[in-house]
């Protein structure tokens, strides 16, 4: 019986080795498939990270004016086109005058789309409003012109620059510079110090 016992120990060492070098590949093995699985979620979210920061880079912000159902200021996908944003807007009025529109023309960001009334008495129309804030004399566009635009003016802050753009967003665009004065906080004074350096076209 003893010769027999002794047998078996070389059996049961060979048995604990096979198990023992079994149990390291296998943990060997689900650390490998761990550390993959860390990777590809690692590389998944890179991935997420940028289409954000693409999606947020190609997207143009505008201000849709005059004979539109909802005008306001809309975002839309960078390369969009006139018609998408008026559709934006919830498309033009029944008394709106937009024959000469170039619907197909691709829009800019900070761009300024003005839809004129039929029999409105206005050079702006969507023809002609672009991202350019500036006349072709250097002077300020008021009807384009944005809020750090605007505060370049002589003793135009950025509150009274917010109350030209609220009055341009309910009146419509300028037909002649000196409608600024019906702006809350411009008076005769201040437009004085403004009027050479303002234009409406």
């Amino acid at each position: 019986m003893g010769n027999y016992d002794k047998r078996l120990i070389p059996v049961m060492i060979a048995i604990l080795i096979v198990a023992f070098a079994g149990g390291s590949w296998y943990a060997k093995g689900s650390q490998k498939h761990t550390n993959n699985e860390e990777l590809i979620l690692l590389t998944e979210n890179e991935e997420l990270n940028n289409i954000d920061i693409e999606e947020v880079a190609s997207e143009i912000v505008v201000f849709v004016n005059g004979a539109v159902v909802n005008p306001g200021i809309y975002k839309l996908p960078e390369g969009s086109r006139l018609y998408e944003a008026i559709d934006k807007a919830g498309g033009i009025l029944a008394e709106a005058d937009a024959k000469n529109a170039p619907m197909a023309r691709i829009i800019e960001d900070e761009e300024t789309i003005y839809i004129p009334f039929v029999g409105e008495e206005t050079e702006l129309s969507a023809i002609n409003i672009g991202a350019n804030t500036s006349s072709t004399s250097g002077k300020v566009n008021i009807n384009k012109a944005n809020a750090a635009e605007l505060g370049t003016l002589n003793g135009i802050g950025p509150a009274l620059s917010q109350r030209i753009i609220d009055y341009r967003a309910s009146n419509g665009a300028f037909k002649d510079i000196s409608e600024i004065k019906n702006v809350s906080g411009i008076g005769e004074k201040k437009y004085e110090a403004i009027k050479d350096y303002i234009s409406v076209k």
